[in-house]
């Protein structure tokens, strides 16, 4: 047999016999049935199904209203003023630097302060030594000025001839009261030197007047006579009265003399101790005054009351004057407890209520390294605010945060006050079944509503 009658084709089936063979073909099909690895298939997809619709029935998500918002301190800025005012010398801070507590922020010129303090110190001495003066005048002793020390010695001097004074007075006063004490007593001893002689006198008289009475009775005297005796006994006894009633008055005049001498020191010293009770009342003021000028000598030195950022610095010119009370700069705290300022869309208002849980991601830190920072909502405003730009409904919630940094680390990663967040609401919980077939009820629902 040759090579061409070989490759010779075979001739093509009839049409009869290939739906024959088809037909054989689906009979095998239909008595075999599906094999075992299909339906090994279709079982573990109906149970993957059945897992994960348990699954997602099971699962919960938490449903959040989203609202931005920025964090604020939750004290006001402290704006740094100065009580009395006066010449700043130095500003030592810029804007946006952080300071600590106590640490020097300016400082204005102590020249006049020192110098009122320094008056006020010299008159404190002065009157403590006018009082050591007074007091050494009442004791009757000498005084000590030894605290004045070198430095107030002409004071001291001054208060030491004071006293001097004080007692040369004293002491001519005294002299005065005894000179006229013994000018009284020598006019006291002649008039009863008088009144003696007069008494003799008046003896003499009245033996003469009996013997002129028993001439008269004889009739060898005349009754003339005999009354001008008589006068004389009575003028002599007459000036005997009145110089014994000028001895008394004098004599009470010499009283009152010896008593004024011994009162006068006491009065001197009455009068000196009240005096220094005077003076001790105006050290007390004098003391208090330097206490208030020794403090506003240390607030010279202008110092941060809070940690915080340097916001705004108003006053940088040396040698500018401020007047009590103005404001040198403003501070932002970031030690205090920070919160957030958030807005909530109306639309989400109704599953907002104060207490619920909060999720704040703050923009200056990326979530995916840092995360959030937990916090809860601690108040929902009762209405509506309007943007000032876009005219846009909004509420107001203050959402008060776990902590101030962001991260694992404390103080590494800090909240500081104008960072703006995203704050997610938590108002509750459901499903991801829930949550993927809410789609397709919302559109059932819709859907038989139409006309």
């Amino acid at each position: 047999m040759t090579k061409a009658a070989v490759s010779q084709p075979r001739p093509a089936p009839s049409q009869a016999s290939r739906q024959a063979r088809h037909l054989a073909q689906s009979i095998v099909l239909e008595e075999s049935g599906p094999s075992a690895l299909i339906r090994l298939g279709l079982l573990t997809i109906s149970l993957l199904v059945a897992a994960i619709i348990a699954w997602a029935a099971a699962t919960t998500v938490k449903e959040v209203a989203s609202a931005p918002g920025t964090v604020v301190p939750s004290t006001n800025l402290q704006v740094v003023q100065h009580k009395e005012g006066g010449i700043l010398r130095e500003v030592l801070v810029d804007k946006g630097q952080t300071v600590e507590v106590g640490q020097v922020l300016a400082r204005l010129d102590p020249v006049a302060a020192r110098s009122d303090v320094e008056t006020l110190r010299t008159r404190l001495v002065s009157l403590r030594l006018k009082a050591e003066r007074l007091r050494a005048f009442a004791d009757e002793r000498e005084p000590d000025f030894s605290f004045a020390g070198l430095q107030y010695a002409d004071l001291a001097a001054d208060q030491r001839r004071v006293l001097d004074l004080q007692r040369e007075e004293q002491a001519a006063e005294q002299q005065v009261l005894r000179d006229q004490l013994a000018s009284l007593d020598g006019e006291m001893t002649l008039l009863e030197n008088k009144i003696t002689s007069l008494r003799r006198q008046v003896e003499l008289v009245g033996e003469q007047r009996e013997m002129r009475r028993e001439l008269m009775v004889e009739g060898l005297g005349s009754r003339v006579t005999f009354l001008e005796v008589e006068a004389e006994l009575e003028r002599m006894n007459g000036e005997i009265t009145e110089l014994t009633n000028q001895l008394a008055l004098n004599d009470q005049s010499r009283k009152e003399l010896v008593s004024r001498l011994a009162q006068l020191d006491a009065t001197r010293r009455r009068e000196a101790l009240d005096e220094v009770g005077e003076v001790n009342a105006e050290i007390s003021e004098v003391m208090q005054t330097i206490t208030a000028g020794a403090d506003r000598l240390n607030r010279l030195e202008v110092t941060a009351p809070t940690r915080g950022l340097v916001q705004d610095v108003k006053v940088r010119t040396s040698g500018a004057v401020l007047q009590p009370g103005d404001e040198l700069m403003t501070i932002v705290p970031i030690d205090d407890r920070l919160i957030v300022d958030c807005r909530i869309d109306p639309r989400d208002v109704g599953h907002v209520h104060e207490g619920q849980t909060v999720r704040v991601k703050l923009s200056a830190y990326d979530f995916a390294r840092y995360g959030s920072v937990e916090g809860v909502l601690a108040e929902l405003s009762p209405t509506t605010f309007l943007d000032a730009q876009t005219g846009q409904p909004y509420y107001k919630g203050v959402i008060e945060l776990s902590r101030n940094y962001v991260g694992e680390t404390q103080g590494r990663n800090p909240i500081l006050p104008g960072m703006t967040v995203d704050a997610s609401i938590v108002t509750g919980e459901k499903t991801i079944l829930a949550y993927m077939l809410r789609p397709i009820y919302i559109s059932l629902s819709q859907a038989f509503q139409e006309r």
